[in-house]
């Protein structure tokens, strides 16, 4: 078996194999060449820029494509630092090539380019999260999802305005401004590029049937908006909401609450620090309803880069031990010293630890997933230190995703 990163011919094959093995209809009749000068000459898209980052398994014959899946460099938020995330999607194997392990040996290509090009995280949605914690990843961003009966939204007291996107007007900006609040706040957040923002450039609410709302403050600053689609119940599925501030969610819900003659619910998806059960009186009666959402698998590709760069309580020391099966630079004891909340010091030649852990749990803990006193649970770390130390490095910090890969 050869795992690699495909030739520009074999980029057509990547769209055939995900098409099998997912049963979904590609139809496309152009020649492999012609697709891909195609994809070349309109880079216009993630997918479109970065074509060539696809990996995919072959025979020994370096021909027969068994396994592929695509890669979607982007940029991301960690503790107020722009890095480097290395999407993982499109992940497809022809059946009959399957359990032969052809994504396992793509995967352990993928990893070690993405430590060798520097780049600082990888974050995917799988679909099963067992398997994928054979390379290192773990449970990821944990957001809620509300649903919310219409007619039980009070009438909150805003003084701004919503006002619906549509393909005459321009609001682009104001979108990009309300990404970037929580760009800036939450570890995992996806950078958007220019060409993220085809859903408010290139949509129409009269052709989609998807309607974009943004609301005002009573000085017309931009305070959240909400995108939705109504669903076979006639629920207002919110495919994205954002607010700037709770003037700015109340102002949204109060839009919602316009619905509740034709619509019974809506439905979105907020991060886990975004506490709104007090702004509803009702819970019983089918008034709400709230659960956890698990958004994907999160890994640290460098820990050396992603300790430097880590936001820490106070000043310290502490000398972390790192399990990693694939990338064997991550397999150390790393010493670092902070001081005002900042590494002053990462050194990977430490002699004894004060905590050891996998990758996976390392990941898991550093970009803030768990509280500290969380760690008890965690079977396989084992703590050598008094928790205050922990506290100082891992703990609870507000993360969201939202792009998919």
């Amino acid at each position: 078996m050869i795992a690699r990163k495909i030739r520009e011919e074999e980029f057509k094959r990547v769209d055939e194999l995900f098409s099998v093995s997912f049963e979904s209809k590609y139809d496309n009749d152009k020649t492999p060449r012609e697709v891909i000068e195609e994809v070349k000459a309109n880079p216009d898209s993630r997918e479109a820029i970065f074509w060539q980052e696809r990996y995919a398994a072959f025979e020994d014959d370096d021909k027969t494509m068994m396994s592929s899946f695509i890669i979607s460099p982007m940029l991301g938020n960690f503790d107020g630092n722009e890095v480097a995330v290395d999407g993982v999607g499109g992940v497809a194997t022809l059946p009959q090539y399957r359990r032969r392990g052809g994504i396992r040996e793509c995967m352990k290509v993928f990893l070690k380019d993405s430590f060798k090009a520097g780049h600082e995280f990888s974050y995917l949605y799988p679909f099963s999260t067992a398997y994928y914690r054979k390379f290192g990843y773990e449970l990821g961003v944990e957001a809620y999802v509300y649903k919310i009966n219409l007619s039980f939204i009070p009438n909150f007291d805003v003084k701004g305005h919503c006002v619906l996107c549509e393909p005459s007007d321009n609001h682009l900006d104001d979108i990009k401004a309300l990404h970037s609040v929580w760009e800036k706040k939450y570890n995992m957040m996806i950078i958007n590029r220019d060409y993220e923002y085809g859903f408010i450039t290139e949509s129409s609410p009269f052709k989609d049937l998807v309607y974009t709302y943004i609301y005002r403050d009573e000085a017309g600053t931009p305070k959240g908006y909400m995108r939705f689609n109504i669903d076979s119940d006639r629920v207002l599925n919110c495919q994205r909401i954002i607010c700037a501030d709770v003037e700015g969610f109340k102002g949204l819900m109060n839009l919602a609450k316009s619905f509740a003659s034709d619509h019974p619910a809506i439905r979105f998806v907020l991060p886990d620090d975004w506490y709104i059960r007090d702004f509803f009186p009702e819970w019983s009666l089918g008034a709400g309803e709230a659960s956890v959402a698990l958004r994907g698998m999160g890994r640290v590709v460098c820990v050396k880069k992603v300790l430097e760069l880590a936001r820490y309580k106070g000043d310290g020391e502490i000398r972390i031990k790192v399990s990693d099966n694939i990338i064997e630079e991550n397999n150390r004891i790393f010493k670092v010293t902070f001081k005002d909340g900042k590494a002053v010091n990462v050194s990977a030649d430490a002699l004894d630890y004060d905590i050891a852990m996998s990758i996976s749990d390392f990941s898991r803990l550093i970009t803030g997933c768990l509280e500290t006193d969380r760690i008890d649970f965690l079977e396989k770390v084992d703590v050598k230190c008094d928790k205050s130390l922990l506290a100082k490095v891992f703990y609870k910090k507000p993360l969201m995703i939202m792009e998919y890969f």
